[in-house]
């Protein structure tokens, strides 16, 4: 029995379980218009749950829930760029309940110019004006503005997107952490900036689906063009390598920087999305360390991904952050792992840059001047300074 090329794609979709089989994401060639290709392929707005999708000046798209005869029809459509299984996207964390921060201290190690910032005794002073005016974007599990120590912050939350909207909080509690290693008080890199919370993750689970957080990437731009502030989006997922999902993010306008994890499943992060995204002049894709004070070494940790396609590492592991109140809990704080947390930290250092006055481009061109460092396993490789 012989195969065409749609049913090789669609047996091949099934055998990933982080694939939803019976919805899709069609990107459309430039200045294709939505509606007319729906109809087109007799594709009813209301029966298929459209969900139209523009990020960019170029990049259009929608998801929906298509049989194999529509896929099908559209399939064969030149019109149609680029055709994707719905996916999950996973979130690129890990926790564990331990003390001592550190990643604040490290950050400023060896790179003071200013008394502003200052490394003793890990500890971390600095200006309570940096990062006024600049909105970090984290599209998440949510945060939990309840928290004790998150009262008084400038958080604000755009939208839910989830299919079991909240108020406000944070069930997971990924989004928490993230947020308390941006701007948190005790333990912010940029404790003045402005969080913008987009949750796309459900409290039950630990993925979005990649049409939700195309939706954010979109809304984001939207807000951004009506606020006309200093903007960034954390964007702490990853999937397999997605030619949709990384085309989205090269439409985001330049002067918007976007922070991405390098994954945590120890491999060449090239071979992911969107971690394996060519290289742009506003996207970070970062690394984590595990440093040892006692054997006085530095190296990539254990879990992070690798390889061209990262461009900068800093603190990963046992990172001092809030933990969410919004499940009960009494603990307020928890050290977590891995490299979403990682890209929260550098997403504060690009903050600083934009708060004083750098655009997009120039300050992640500025985060990527960091120094080159040898690793205890021979790997030269850079870590993340601050620079004042």
């Amino acid at each position: 029995m012989g195969f065409n090329l749609l049913t090789i794609f669609l047996l091949i979709a099934r055998l990933f379980d982080n694939v939803i089989c019976t919805q899709y994401i069609i990107q459309l060639v430039e200045n294709t218009q939505v509606n007319a290709f729906l109809k087109k392929h007799d594709i009813d707005v209301m029966d298929s749950n459209i969900l139209p999708i523009e990020i960019g000046n170029s990049f259009i798209a929608f998801s929906g829930d298509l049989s194999k005869e529509q896929v099908s029809s559209v399939f064969e459509d030149n019109a149609a760029a680029a055709i994707s299984t719905e996916k999950y996207l996973e979130l690129q964390g890990y926790l564990k309940q331990t003390d001592a921060p550190k990643h604040l201290g490290r950050l400023t190690k060896d790179s003071i110019k200013s008394s502003q910032y200052h490394y003793a005794n890990n500890q971390y002073i600095f200006s309570d004006t940096s990062g006024n005016g600049v909105d970090i974007y984290i599209v998440d599990t949510g945060i939990d503005i309840q928290h004790p120590i998150y009262l008084q912050n400038n958080i604000h939350k755009l939208i839910d997107l989830t299919t079991s909207p909240i108020p406000s909080g944070d069930f997971n509690g990924h989004g928490t952490a993230m947020a308390g290693i941006i701007n948190s008080d005790p333990f912010g890199v940029l404790k003045s900036a402005n969080l913008v919370d987009v949750r796309v993750v459900d409290a039950n689970t630990k993925h979005a689906t990649m049409s939700r957080v195309l939706s954010a990437l979109s809304l984001i731009e939207k807000h951004e063009q009506k606020t006309m502030r200093p903007s960034i989006i954390v964007l702490p997922f990853q999937t397999e390598k997605n030619t949709i999902l990384e085309s989205a993010i090269e439409n985001i306008s330049k002067k918007i920087p976007v922070i991405i994890p390098a994954g945590n499943k120890h491999q060449n992060a090239c071979k992911l999305s969107p971690m394996g995204i060519k290289k742009l002049s506003n996207v970070l894709v970062v690394g984590s360390l595990e440093y040892s004070e006692e054997q006085n070494y530095l190296d990539i940790a254990k879990f992070s991904n690798y390889g061209s396609c990262v461009d900068i590492y800093t603190s990963g592991v046992d990172i001092s952050t809030l933990k969410t109140s919004s499940n009960g809990g009494k603990e307020l704080i928890h050290n977590v792992t891995g490299t979403s947390y990682s890209c929260g930290i550098v997403a504060g250092v690009v903050g600083y840059y934009m708060s004083k006055g750098m655009n997009g481009t120039d300050a992640v061109s500025k985060v990527l001047s960091s120094p080159l460092v040898a690793t205890r396993s021979n790997t030269s490789i850079k870590e993340l300074k601050l620079f004042i």
